[in-house]
C-alpha cells in the first residue's frame, strides 16, 4: 500500500510538459456529492484549462452496468475538449470509486445517485444546459430519473434496455420476476456477470416500476425533455445480449425523440482515440449541437492532449485499486481460486480450443527440444501435448528421437503433484491404447518445478526453445518483469506463446452459452460455485486488481519488454488475445 500510495502521488503531481503548447488543455477535477444514504459519489470533472463560463453546457455520463467512469474517460475527453463540461461518476454499490457494496446493487440505488448528481449540476451551475447521457439498464435509470427531475436539455440513451424482464430471461433462462413474485429466493448470484443480492436487485426493479416494455412506455409518455437513442456494438463477450429496440416502443416514440447508429462503440476502458473513434464521437457532439448551441470547435486532438488522457486514464485506475485494496495477497486468492476451478472450465469447448490453440502454435516441437509450461496449473496443455506427439510419433512410425522435454513450474506443490499424477495417469492409458509402445517410445518427457517463476527463472540464458505462459500474467506482481525474464531464457530462435483477459472479459458468458446448450440449470449449486468465482474475477478485473490488455495495451507492453513485433490475434472465442513471440524477429 506503502508502494502504491507514492506512485500515486508521482502520478498526481503536475510534472512539466516536454513541450508546452498555448493550446487549451483537458483537465480533470475530482469532485463528490452524497446520496440520500449519505454515500459519497465520486465524480470526475473534464473540461478545458482555462476555466470556462458558467453557462458552459454539462454533459453528465452515467455509467451503464458494470461500468465506470473510466470507460467513459476518452469519449469525456473528446467532449470536454469540443468546450462542454464533462461529469462522469460511479455509481454507490456498484463498481468503482463510490461508497458501498456491489451486492447491494439495485437500479433504484441508480436513480437516486444520478438524481443526486443531476441536483448537483443544477445548483453548481444553475444557467447551464444539462445533458444526461447514460448506457443499457442505467439508459433505463435516466429515462424515469428524466421524468421526476426538472427538464433536460437532452437526454441520450445508449443502447437503453427497455425489457427488463425480458433481457434476464434472455441471459439467464428463468423469468427471475415471476419467480420473485412467486415467493423463490436465490440470495447472493451471478446477474450478468456480478454478484449480486438477486432478491434485493429484481425486487426493487419490481418496487420501482421498472420491471418490463409496459413499465417503459408509461414512462416514455411522460417525458418532456429531448431526447436521442443510440444504438451501438457493444462487446461481443459482454454480459448484456445486442441492443433490440422493440417495435412497440419505437411506436411510442413521439416526435422530440431521435434515432441514430453509431458505428464503433462509444465506451471502454482502453478505448484509443483513434480515426474510428472520433467519428462516432462526433455523432455524438452532432445530437448535443441538435439541443443546444455549441461553442466553436477547436482543432483537433494534439499529442499532449492525448498523453495527458493516457497520464489521468493511470492515476483514476490507481485510484481505483487503492480503493479496493489491491495487494499481492489479492491476487494470489484469486489465483488460488483459479486453480480450484479448472476442472470445472475444463468443461468449456472453449477451454480446450484454447488448449488446441496453444498446441498448434508451439508446434513444430523438435525432437529434443524443450517447452517450459509457466504457471502449469493443473497440467492440461502438458497433457493436451501428450495427446498430440503421441499420435504424430505413431504417424512417423515410431522413429527412435528424443522425446520432447517439458518443464511445469508451478507455485503450489498440491497443483504440482495433481499434474504429475494427471500426466501419468494419461501416458498408461495412451500407452494401453499402443500396445505398450508409448513405454519404449516416449512422446515427452516432464518435470515439475517448485518456483516462485514471477520473479526469477532458474535457467540459464537462450536456453528454452519453447514457453507457454498460459493466463498467468494476470496474477504475477509485476508482468514487465516477468516478461523480461521469460524473454531471457527464450532460445534465440525459440517462441514465446502468451494468452491473456481483456479489460472487457466476462468468461460467465461462455459458461452460460455452455449450461444452456447442456439444458442445465444455472443456478444450480455446483453452477454457481463457478459462477461466483467468474463474478469476482470480472469484479477484480474491471477494478484492475488483475493484469489484462487489449491489443493496443498488449502492443505496448510488450515494447517495453524489448519485443517489436509479436503476432497479437483473438484467443478464448474473443475473451483474451495470443501473443507470438519469435525471438530472433521481435528483438529490439
Amino acid at each position: 500500500r506503502e508502494v502504491n500510495r507514492v506512485v500515486r502521488q508521482h502520478l498526481t503531481s503536475p510534472g512539466e510538459s516536454k513541450s508546452p503548447s498555448k493550446q487549451p488543455t483537458v483537465i480533470s477535477i475530482p469532485r463528490e456529492c452524497r446520496n440520500p444514504r449519505g454515500q459519497a459519489i465520486m465524480i470526475t470533472d473534464d473540461h478545458l484549462r482555462p476555466s470556462l463560463a458558467p453557462n458552459t453546457p454539462v454533459v453528465i455520463i452515467a455509467p451503464g452496468y458494470g461500468q465506470t467512469s473510466l470507460d467513459a474517460s476518452t469519449l469525456s475527453y473528446y467532449l470536454a475538449h469540443h468546450r462542454l463540461r464533462v461529469l462522469r461518476y460511479d455509481h454507490t454499490n456498484h463498481v468503482g470509486l463510490s461508497d458501498g457494496e456491489l451486492q447491494q446493487t439495485t437500479l433504484r440505488s441508480m436513480q437516486a445517485d444520478l438524481l443526486k448528481v443531476v441536483e448537483f449540476v443544477q445548483h453548481t451551475w444553475p444557467t447551464a444546459p444539462l445533458i444526461v447521457m447514460a448506457s443499457d439498464l442505467a439508459a433505463r435509470v435516466a429515462l424515469k430519473t428524466a421524468i421526476q427531475s426538472r427538464p433536460l436539455d437532452l437526454l441520450l440513451l445508449i443502447n437503453p434496455v427497455v425489457d427488463i424482464q425480458a433481457m434476464l430471461m434472455s441471459v439467464h433462462g428463468h423469468d427471475l420476476v415471476a419467480d420473485h413474485r412467486y415467493g423463490l429466493r436465490r440470495g447472493i448470484a451471478n446477474l450478468l456477470g456480478l454478484n449480486v443480492n438477486i432478491d434485493r436487485f429484481v425486487g426493487d426493479i419490481v418496487a420501482g416500476h421498472f420491471t418490463d416494455l409496459a413499465s417503459t412506455l408509461a414512462d416514455l409518455r411522460l417525458l418532456r425533455s429531448p431526447s436521442a437513442i443510440l444504438t451501438t456494438p457493444g462487446p461481443p463477450f459482454g454480459p448484456l445480449p445486442p441492443a433490440d429496440l422493440p417495435q412497440a416502443f419505437l411506436t411510442a416514440l413521439g416526435a422530440h425523440t431521435r434515432l441514430a447508429t453509431v458505428p464503433t462503440p462509444l465506451t471502454g476502458q482502453e478505448l484509443p482515440l483513434n480515426e474510428q473513434h472520433p467519428l462516432a464521437f462526433r455523432q455524438i457532439l452532432e445530437q448535443i449541437a441538435i439541443a443546444i448551441s455549441l461553442p466553436a470547435v477547436p482543432a483537433e486532438f494534439s499529442l499532449q492532449a492525448r498523453d495527458m488522457l493516457a497520464r489521468q486514464q493511470r492515476i483514476e485506475l490507481e485510484r481505483t485499486r487503492l480503493r479496493h485494496n489491491l495487494s499481492q495477497i489479492t491476487r494470489e486468492a484469486l489465483r488460488v481460486a483459479h486453480l480450484q476451478q479448472l476442472t470445472q472450465l475444463g468443461n468449456l469447448h472453449e477451454y480446450w480450443k484454447l488448449l488446441d490453440d496453444l498446441y498448434r502454435l508451439l508446434s513444430p516441437l523438435e525432437p529434443g527440444s524443450m517447452l517450459m509450461d509457466v504457471g502449469v496449473g493443473h497440467g492440461d496443455l502438458v497433457r493436451a501435448t501428450m495427446v498430440n506427439q503421441a499420435y504424430r510419433s505413431r504417424q512417423r512410425g515410431w522413429s527412435p528421437e528424443r522425446p520432447v522435454h517439458v518443464i511445469g513450474l508451478g507455485h503450489s506443490h498440491e497443483s504440482l503433484t495433481q499434474a504429475r499424477q494427471s500426466l501419468r495417469a494419461l501416458h498408461r492409458e495412451l500407452d494401453s491404447d499402443f500396445a505398450g509402445t508409448l513405454t519404449i517410445h516416449p512422446p515427452l518427457t516432464a518435470e515439475w518445478v517448485h518456483t516462485d517463476w514471477s520473479q526469477g527463472l532458474p535457467f540459464k540464458n537462450d536456453s528454452l526453445h519453447r514457453i507457454v505462459c498460459n493466463l498467468s500474467l494476470l496474477f504475477v506482481p509485476s508482468p514487465l518483469v516477468t516478461m523480461r525474464e521469460l524473454y531471457r531464457v527464450l532460445h534465440p530462435k525459440g517462441r514465446l506463446v502468451l494468452t491473456v483477459f481483456q479489460p472487457e472479459t466476462d468468461l460467465s458468458v461462455l459458461y452460460r452459452r455452455h449450461l444452456h446448450s447442456a439444458n442445465q440449470d444455472e443456478f444450480s449449486p455446483q453452477a454457481q460455485i463457478l459462477l461466483h468465482y467468474l463474478g469476482r474475477l470480472r469484479e477484480a478485473i474491471r477494478h484492475g486488481l488483475l493484469h489484462t490488455f487489449d491489443r493496443s495495451s498488449l502492443t505496448s507492453f510488450l515494447q517495453q519488454a524489448g519485443i517489436l513485433t509479436p503476432r497479437i490475434i483473438p484467443a478464448f472465442d474473443g475473451q483474451g488475445l495470443f501473443a507470438v513471440i519469435e525471438k530472433g524477429k521481435s528483438a529490439s
